[in-house]
């Protein structure tokens, strides 16, 4: 259980660490923009994270929620 809130908050960390490193500018690649070397990776990496974030995080939080009152319904 502690697990999943580990990783939900890992995910967090991850996106706030690509966000400070200004990658959110890298994502003009996807509209066919091309600026520089490096910027493919960095904006792929941005959105890769940004989805994780927008849907995996709150996909283990709940999870950890669910499991957390089954274990306390169980008496475990």
């Amino acid at each position: 259980m502690k697990e999943l809130f580990v990783c939900a908050g890992l995910i967090a960390l991850i996106f706030l660490v690509c966000h400070a490193a200004g990658f959110r500018e890298s994502t003009s690649v996807l509209s066919g923009t091309y600026t520089g070397a490096g910027v493919v990776t960095c904006g792929l990496l941005y959105v890769v994270v940004n989805m994780a974030l927008v849907i995996l995080a709150p996909i283990l939080v709940i999870g950890a929620g669910v499991l957390f009152f089954l274990n306390l319904a169980l008496g475990r």
